[in-house]
């Protein structure tokens, strides 16, 4: 064979070990999460199961992780989340043909108000009463009871200087 068929030969071989790449085309994990509820978060599948020479290929299970130890086999979950922070959600895809695709994401969870949020908004004087119950405003020497917004009381004894 002379060198010139032997080039054309390779070069056709080469095309068609690309064509027949591109027509095995894998399957791919996706997803987003819609933090519209937060703390309750719904994951959107959108993964592409992919395809082969026989045509595409199905979905046939879902495996979410979403990193704080709850898990699903749904296609489109929910979950909520306990406390504010980035989770690492992970989503396992197999298909009909035997296709398997991972993804893992971060997502963040900005939403919840803990003790330590409460904590940090200053009280207010929600009224005063004296010893008997009865409100009053603050006058000075005479036992008052003060009540916050935070929940919390005071006994004051004001004294006048």
């Amino acid at each position: 064979m002379n060198t010139m068929k032997k080039r054309l030969l390779t070069f056709l071989f080469l095309v068609l070990g690309v064509l027949y790449s591109n027509a095995q085309m894998a399957c791919e994990a996706g997803f987003q999460a819609n933090l519209s509820n937060c703390p309750d978060i719904a994951f959107i599948n959108s993964s592409i199961p992919g395809g082969g020479s026989g045509g595409a290929a199905t979905i046939i299970s879902w495996d979410w992780d979403f990193g704080d130890g709850n898990t699903s086999m749904l296609e489109t979950p929910m979950n909520t989340y306990p406390s504010n922070g980035d989770y690492i959600v992970c989503l396992t895809i197999v298909t009909d043909n035997g296709c398997t695709s991972t993804i893992c994401d971060t997502v963040s969870i900005p939403c919840l108000v803990g003790i330590e949020e409460l904590n940090n908004t200053p009280k207010q004087l929600l009224k005063v009463t004296d010893f008997m119950g009865r409100e009053t405003l603050p006058v000075f020497n005479t036992p008052l009871i003060y009540y916050y917004s935070d929940g919390t009381t005071e006994r004051v004894i004001k004294l006048e200087e």
